[in-house]
Formats: C-alpha cells, sequence, structure tokens
C-alpha cells in the first residue's frame, strides 16, 4: 500500500487528471443520491447513515483497489477520482463539529469513533480480500 500513496502523490498527466476530474463527478453524484436515499430510509434515528456508508463502502473499495490495481494511472482515476468524490471527510467533520458546538457530546464521541475506526477497518479488509480473490 505505501508504493501506492506514493503514486497517487505524483503530478498526474493532463489525461489522468482529466480522468481524475470526471470520475470524481461521478463518484460525488453517486454519494449524493446514495447518502439521500439512505437518509430518507432511516429518518432522523441515525443521523448521518447515508454519509457514513459512503465512507466505509469507499473505504473497503480503496483498500481492495490499492492491492488490486497496479497501474498509476488507473490508481488514480479510481482512487482520487471515484472514490474520493464518494467519500467525503467534510459532511462527516460538520456533523461532528456541529454535535460538539450543541453540546451532544455521546452523539459527537459516537459519530467521530464510529467513522475513523468503520474507515480504517474497512481499508484493511479492502486490502485482505484483494490478497484474498488475487492470490
Amino acid at each position: 500500500m505505501r508504493a501506492c500513496v506514493a503514486s497517487l502523490m505524483a503530478f498526474p498527466s493532463p489525461t489522468v487528471a482529466m480522468g481524475v476530474f470526471l470520475a470524481g463527478g461521478l463518484g460525488a453524484v453517486f454519494r449524493y443520491g446514495l447518502a439521500a436515499v439512505l437518509d430518507s430510509a432511516v429518518g432522523p434515528r441515525v443521523p448521518q447513515a447515508g454519509v457514513m456508508v459512503c465512507n466505509v463502502v469507499g473505504c473497503l473499495a480503496i483498500g481492495f483497489v490499492a492491492v488490486a490495481v497496479t497501474s498509476p494511472a488507473w490508481r488514480a482515476v479510481v482512487m482520487a477520482g471515484l472514490l474520493g468524490g464518494l467519500t467525503t471527510y467534510s459532511a462527516f467533520a460538520l456533523f461532528s463539529t456541529q454535535a460538539l458546538l450543541d453540546g451532544r457530546w455521546v452523539q459527537f464521541i459516537g459519530h467521530l469513533g464510529a467513522q475513523l475506526v468503520s474507515g480504517v477497518v474497512a481499508v484493511g479488509a479492502g486490502g485482505w480480500l484483494a490478497r484474498r480473490m488475487l492470490g
């Protein structure tokens, strides 16, 4: 995974940059729709459920792609573009900050812990799954 992170930090060619741009738009639209559907399905019982599901699914996929995809260009398009658009740190941070400012300590700590732990576990699980599937 270390080489994967380094390859994402390299400056992309114009073609790769355009791929990241287009894939990022697709990921963001998918997140918007999926989060809206999930949030309306569960209602206020589980605030930000849609964002959390998008983040965890994106983390699982990023872990998988980090192991399974060897092309730096495709890694950039899929990880930084598609999955970067699918996942959202800013919405997670906004909700957490609002809970903190409102004094909803249990919700703040629960949301923070759930997002961070599930994201790290999902990345690890995605990498493990790729290694199992690809030998």
